[in-house]
Protein backbone atom coordinates (compact mmCIF):
# COMPACT_ATOMS: atom_id res chain seq x y z
CA UNK A 1 0.00 0.00 0.00
CA UNK A 2 1.28 3.50 -0.88
CA UNK A 3 2.11 5.94 1.92
CA UNK A 4 -0.64 8.44 2.73
CA UNK A 5 0.02 12.17 3.20
CA UNK A 6 -2.24 14.52 5.13
CA UNK A 7 -2.76 18.01 3.70
CA UNK A 8 -5.25 20.20 5.58
CA UNK A 9 -7.05 17.07 6.82
CA UNK A 10 -7.53 15.69 3.31
CA UNK A 11 -6.10 12.18 3.01
CA UNK A 12 -4.70 11.25 -0.36
CA UNK A 13 -2.36 8.72 -1.85
CA UNK A 14 1.23 9.93 -2.26
CA UNK A 15 1.28 9.61 -6.07
CA UNK A 16 -1.98 11.57 -6.41
CA UNK A 17 -0.68 14.24 -4.03
CA UNK A 18 2.51 14.64 -6.08
CA UNK A 19 0.52 15.05 -9.30
CA UNK A 20 -1.87 17.57 -7.70
CA UNK A 21 1.05 19.51 -6.24
CA UNK A 22 2.76 19.62 -9.66
CA UNK A 23 -0.43 20.92 -11.25
CA UNK A 24 -0.99 23.43 -8.43
CA UNK A 25 2.50 24.85 -8.98
CA UNK A 26 1.76 25.22 -12.69
CA UNK A 27 -1.42 27.22 -12.07
CA UNK A 28 0.41 29.22 -9.39
CA UNK A 29 2.96 30.31 -12.03
CA UNK A 30 0.24 31.00 -14.58
CA UNK A 31 -1.69 33.22 -12.16
CA UNK A 32 1.51 35.04 -11.16
CA UNK A 33 2.15 35.68 -14.85
CA UNK A 34 -1.37 37.08 -15.38
CA UNK A 35 -1.02 39.14 -12.19
CA UNK A 36 1.96 40.94 -13.71
CA UNK A 37 0.39 41.26 -17.16
CA UNK A 38 -2.89 42.82 -15.98
CA UNK A 39 -1.01 45.40 -13.92
CA UNK A 40 1.34 46.44 -16.75
CA UNK A 41 -0.52 45.91 -20.03
CA UNK A 42 -3.56 47.13 -21.87
CA UNK A 43 -6.21 44.56 -22.85
CA UNK A 44 -4.79 44.17 -26.36
CA UNK A 45 -1.20 43.92 -25.11
CA UNK A 46 -2.20 41.37 -22.45
CA UNK A 47 -3.75 39.08 -25.07
CA UNK A 48 -0.71 39.40 -27.35
CA UNK A 49 1.63 38.71 -24.43
CA UNK A 50 -0.36 35.65 -23.35
CA UNK A 51 -0.30 34.24 -26.87
CA UNK A 52 3.47 34.78 -27.09
CA UNK A 53 3.80 32.97 -23.75
CA UNK A 54 1.97 29.93 -25.19
CA UNK A 55 -1.64 30.49 -24.15
CA UNK A 56 -4.37 29.95 -26.74
CA UNK A 57 -7.09 32.58 -27.09
CA UNK A 58 -10.44 30.77 -26.88
CA UNK A 59 -12.85 33.73 -26.85
CA UNK A 60 -12.42 37.48 -26.99
CA UNK A 61 -14.97 40.26 -26.52
CA UNK A 62 -13.16 43.44 -27.44
CA UNK A 63 -16.19 45.65 -26.70
CA UNK A 64 -16.23 44.54 -23.04
CA UNK A 65 -12.46 43.99 -22.93
CA UNK A 66 -12.82 40.36 -21.85
CA UNK A 67 -11.00 37.24 -23.01
CA UNK A 68 -10.76 33.54 -22.20
CA UNK A 69 -7.45 31.72 -22.64
CA UNK A 70 -6.23 28.16 -22.22
CA UNK A 71 -2.82 26.64 -21.59
CA UNK A 72 -2.93 23.76 -24.10
CA UNK A 73 -0.06 21.77 -22.59
CA UNK A 74 -1.92 21.39 -19.25
CA UNK A 75 -5.59 22.33 -19.84
CA UNK A 76 -6.70 22.16 -16.19
CA UNK A 77 -8.01 25.75 -16.26
CA UNK A 78 -9.64 28.32 -18.47
CA UNK A 79 -8.35 31.80 -17.66
CA UNK A 80 -10.80 34.69 -17.99
CA UNK A 81 -9.41 38.21 -18.08
CA UNK A 82 -11.66 41.23 -17.70
CA UNK A 83 -10.39 44.76 -18.29
CA UNK A 84 -13.95 46.14 -18.27
CA UNK A 85 -13.31 48.03 -15.01
CA UNK A 86 -9.81 49.52 -15.34
CA UNK A 87 -9.69 50.14 -11.59
CA UNK A 88 -10.19 46.43 -10.86
CA UNK A 89 -8.96 44.19 -13.66
CA UNK A 90 -9.87 40.59 -12.85
CA UNK A 91 -8.36 37.19 -13.53
CA UNK A 92 -10.52 34.12 -12.94
CA UNK A 93 -9.25 30.59 -13.48
CA UNK A 94 -12.04 28.00 -13.78
CA UNK A 95 -10.99 24.40 -13.19
CA UNK A 96 -11.92 21.54 -15.50
CA UNK A 97 -11.76 17.76 -15.61
CA UNK A 98 -10.96 15.91 -12.39
CA UNK A 99 -10.63 19.20 -10.48
CA UNK A 100 -13.84 20.73 -11.89
CA UNK A 101 -15.71 23.10 -9.61
CA UNK A 102 -13.02 25.50 -8.43
CA UNK A 103 -12.71 29.19 -9.23
CA UNK A 104 -9.39 30.91 -8.56
CA UNK A 105 -10.08 34.63 -8.43
CA UNK A 106 -7.78 37.61 -8.30
CA UNK A 107 -7.95 41.22 -9.32
CA UNK A 108 -5.50 44.04 -9.78
CA UNK A 109 -6.14 45.40 -6.27
CA UNK A 110 -5.15 42.16 -4.45
CA UNK A 111 -1.98 40.12 -4.17
CA UNK A 112 -3.59 36.85 -3.04
CA UNK A 113 -5.67 34.42 -5.07
CA UNK A 114 -9.03 33.39 -3.67
CA UNK A 115 -9.79 29.67 -3.93
CA UNK A 116 -13.55 29.23 -4.16
CA UNK A 117 -15.95 26.38 -4.84
CA UNK A 118 -18.52 27.24 -7.49
CA UNK A 119 -21.62 27.99 -5.41
CA UNK A 120 -23.97 26.66 -8.08
CA UNK A 121 -22.56 23.13 -7.75
CA UNK A 122 -23.48 20.43 -5.26
CA UNK A 123 -20.61 18.48 -3.69
CA UNK A 124 -21.40 15.43 -5.85
CA UNK A 125 -20.96 17.58 -8.99
CA UNK A 126 -17.34 18.53 -8.21
CA UNK A 127 -14.51 16.75 -10.00
CA UNK A 128 -13.22 13.73 -8.09
CA UNK A 129 -10.01 15.56 -7.06
CA UNK A 130 -11.41 19.10 -6.67
CA UNK A 131 -11.44 19.20 -2.86
CA UNK A 132 -7.97 17.67 -2.59
CA UNK A 133 -6.67 20.12 -5.18
CA UNK A 134 -8.20 23.00 -3.21
CA UNK A 135 -6.37 21.81 -0.08
CA UNK A 136 -3.08 21.58 -2.00
CA UNK A 137 -3.56 25.12 -3.35
CA UNK A 138 -4.34 26.47 0.11
CA UNK A 139 -1.05 25.01 1.37
CA UNK A 140 0.83 27.27 -1.08
CA UNK A 141 1.59 30.95 -0.40
CA UNK A 142 -0.77 33.55 -1.88
CA UNK A 143 -3.79 31.22 -2.05
CA UNK A 144 -6.57 32.02 0.44
CA UNK A 145 -10.10 30.85 1.23
CA UNK A 146 -11.37 34.42 1.63
CA UNK A 147 -13.71 35.25 -1.28
CA UNK A 148 -12.28 37.79 -3.72
CA UNK A 149 -15.28 40.09 -3.28
CA UNK A 150 -14.42 40.40 0.43
CA UNK A 151 -11.06 41.95 -0.43
CA UNK A 152 -12.43 44.37 -3.03
CA UNK A 153 -12.63 47.99 -2.04
CA UNK A 154 -15.99 49.40 -2.91
CA UNK A 155 -16.73 53.12 -2.88
CA UNK A 156 -18.86 54.15 0.06
CA UNK A 157 -22.48 54.85 -0.69
CA UNK A 158 -23.39 58.38 0.28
Amino acid sequence: MSPVLVVDNARMQNDNFQDLLRRAKIVEKQLAYFGVVVRKCSFEDAIASAERAGFTLMVSNEANKEAVLEWPAEPDFLFSLSFEDPAMISVVAESRGDIYGLSLVSHSAMTDVSVELKPSLRMDQLGRDALQFRDVLLSLPHFVERPAWASASFPEIQ
